[in-house]
């Protein structure tokens, strides 16, 4: 795991422990639908119906989207298999965003509303 990554997976599993996190397809949309997800993280070996369920909600919405490398969202919360996560509002979804622009692992991009 690179540095970055390394800084991903301890941010994801603090954000995790604060319940400023959720996984899962379903909580995710959820979030996004609600207006509460600030940030959503995708693993890059997501399916093609959760790629394109998260992508379609992130676009309508204006949220932000991210692609993490293979296995990196699950591992870090401790459940194997996580494919999307959303992190609420808040230093989490801020500190996320810059290390996942920063670590160009930053895939697609939702256009914002303003």
């Amino acid at each position: 795991m690179t540095s970055k990554s390394e800084k991903l997976w301890g941010m994801l599993g603090l954000a995790q422990r604060a319940g400023a996190l959720r996984c899962g397809a379903d909580p995710v949309l959820q979030q996004i639908r609600a207006g509460k997800a600030a940030l959503v993280l995708m693993d890059s070996e997501a399916s093609a119906n959760t790629r394109k369920r998260a992508v379609n909600a992130c676009a309508h919405y204006g949220v932000p989207l991210a692609e993490l490398p293979a296995g990196l969202p699950g591992s870090a919360v401790g459940k194997p298999g996580v494919m999307l996560a959303a992190v609420q509002s808040g230093g989490f979804a801020e500190k996320l965003a810059e290390l996942c622009i920063n670590g160009a692992e930053q895939s697609e991009t939702a256009p914002r509303e303003e």
